[in-house]
């Protein structure tokens, strides 16, 4: 009998694309115990080589505000950080869950 496998997951990202509007939005995850190795520098850069790669002209994410170390990553490579922070909700209308209202900042980088 072969053991199950457990998949241990270092890190993900995705790039959610408009074709309409030539925008993305990407989210990035590291796990806890693996940050500060280059890993999110690593999945953000391949992700704007391919956003720039599909013709994109825009990228944003949602970070939140606590998150100071991706704040100042994202200004590293070129992101606009505005200095306001929103709230955001999450989930929507009719989904069963409860509204989560989180402080996060909005970055965007523009690839043209």
């Amino acid at each position: 009998m072969i053991p199950p496998v457990k998949w241990r997951f270092l890190e993900w990202s995705i790039l959610l694309v408009s074709s309409r509007t030539a925008r993305g939005e990407y989210a990035v995850m590291v796990r806890s115990d693996q940050k500060m190795r280059g890993l999110g520098r690593a999945l953000m850069n391949k992700m704007i080589r391919h956003a720039r790669d599909c013709g994109l002209k825009t990228i944003i994410g949602l970070v939140h505000k606590d998150n100071q170390s991706m704040i100042r990553m994202c200004r590293k490579l070129g992101f606009h950080v505005p200095s306001m922070i929103d709230d955001y909700v999450v989930g929507h209308e009719g989904s069963g869950d409860d509204y989560v209202r989180d402080e996060v900042v909005q970055v965007q980088l523009g690839l043209e």
